[in-house]
């Protein structure tokens, strides 16, 4: 596919994982390989749990959790346990910054049976009381943690400095980072900002030069071609004819 200005292909939502609305069961020793969904959602996890390892971070989800997921997150889910997985799925409003969350919030029980009748009553039910809730923290224990929290804070990281500092061998590091997350720490990096270039282009009218320079990258063409390997489709394609938000959400049953 070409990922210069001109026209894309027809459907670059063709390479995102579709989410169902809805209640969901999943059969024992789920396991879903590093992807990416186009619409910001959120998964309620009713029994079972699953861990889950993405931009964010890695989080361990259990009985009660609410993970918001935000679009375009590249990530790879696992059940831990040898039963079956229930969540119930809710569309979400795409967040123009942030990376999702992990959330406890009051009058779950109350959205839960929502749902039931009405996934659009219980979203925004849910964000009321996330609203009202403090995120849970995100595990950072180990170092593939760390060097995922330093590599999403922006700053410049030079893994043989960085690994030096936590006394490991660069190698090591980058086997280790690439086994936890699915891709080496520079892949993780590029992906981030190619994400944050897309919703730039799609939430603000700033010229794409202006965003390509505030993203630091080398010029217009370079992020071009950052979100096109990223999402299907250069940005004037999306600006052209993306429509975000809850009602973009395809909804079906369980």
């Amino acid at each position: 596919m070409s990922t210069g200005g001109g026209a894309a292909s027809p459907s670059p939502v063709g390479r995102f994982r579709q989410i169902r609305g809805g209640f969901e069961k999943i059969a024992s020793r789920y396991d879903a390989p590093r992807h990416a969904h186009l619409h910001a959602y959120v998964s309620i996890v009713l029994a079972g749990g699953y861990d889950q390892a993405g931009f964010a971070g890695r989080v361990r989800l259990e009985p009660g959790d609410v993970l918001v997921q935000p679009a375009l997150d590249r990530h790879e889910s696992r059940q831990r346990r040898r039963e079956d997985l229930h969540v119930l799925r809710l569309p979400w409003a795409v967040e123009r910054s942030g990376l999702g969350g992990l959330y406890r919030p009051d009058d779950l029980d109350l959205v839960v049976r929502t749902a039931e009748r009405d996934l659009i009553e219980a979203s925004a039910l849910l964000a009321e009381g996330i609203g009202r809730a403090a995120p849970r923290a995100v595990r950072a224990s180990d170092w593939p943690d760390l060097l995922a929290a330093a590599l999403r804070s922006g700053q410049r990281v030079k893994i043989a400095e960085w690994a030096h500092a936590q006394g490991l061998a660069r190698e090591s590091v980058a086997r280790g980072f690439c086994r936890t997350f699915g891709v080496p720490p520079r892949t993780f990096t590029a992906e981030l900002r190619a994400r944050e270039a897309w919703l730039r282009t799609v939430f603000d009218d700033q010229p794409l030069a202006a965003i390509a320079a505030d993203l630091q990258f080398a010029d217009q063409a370079h992020m071009t071609r950052a979100v096109g390997a990223f999402t299907g489709a250069p940005p004037r394609a999306w600006r052209r004819r993306l429509v975000l938000g809850v009602q973009s959400w395809t909804l079906e049953g369980a």
